[in-house]
């Protein structure tokens, strides 16, 4: 295999266990443990999960990090209503890389649906530009509360203009300062 087609496998496996770890990885890490998600990211993708998850820890819905080849996705929930019987989760997956590795920094946007907590969870909407609403139906919208400074620290739209080219949330940064506070950064 050429050092190209290398490259772009390692790219769309990335995003392939991405994805994989959206639908699946709250579900497998809650039921199977940390080695269960470890196994299939590597046997099938040949891709690491370089940090612990976090789920529900206080601080993230979700958090899981994986990575190869010089390319790392942080993978974040960053918002969960419940509706009727469903689960609505908002899904940021920011998208870093080495210069080496051929690949721009990017976010990428997802709305999921599952029926409970650690259960699978649907891809409903996929997209490389910001949004922060998302039309359940006619009576529901699930909206990303865009004035959390957290939500806002965590998304780093400063590092990722390209994802936000319509969206006005890229206008500040935010910090946290030495009392664990999240600030705008003027």
């Amino acid at each position: 295999m050429d050092n190209d087609s290398y490259k772009e496998n390692t790219v769309k496996n990335l995003m392939l266990s991405a994805l994989w770890m959206v639908e699946n990885g709250y579900s497998v890490f809650a039921n199977e443990g940390e080695t269960a998600i470890q196994r299939k990211l590597i046997d099938t993708w040949g891709v690491q999960s370089w940090v612990r998850p976090r789920l529900d820890d206080g601080r993230y819905l979700a958090l899981f990090r994986i990575k190869a080849r010089g390319i790392n996705y942080d993978i974040h929930c960053l918002h969960r209503i419940k509706i009727g019987d469903d689960i609505y989760e908002y899904w940021l997956m920011k998208v870093y890389a080495k210069s080496w590795a051929d690949i721009k920094d990017h976010s990428v946007f997802l709305i999921t649906r599952g029926k409970e907590i650690t259960a699978p969870r649907q891809i409903i909407k996929k997209s490389d530009h910001f949004f922060d609403n998302y039309q359940i139906d006619s009576q529901h919208t699930l909206k990303l509360p865009t004035e959390n400074l957290q939500i806002l620290y965590d998304i780093e739209a400063w590092n990722f203009p390209k994802s936000y080219e319509n969206s006005t949330i890229n206008k500040h940064q935010i910090a946290i300062d030495e009392n664990g506070k999240f600030k705008i950064i003027p």
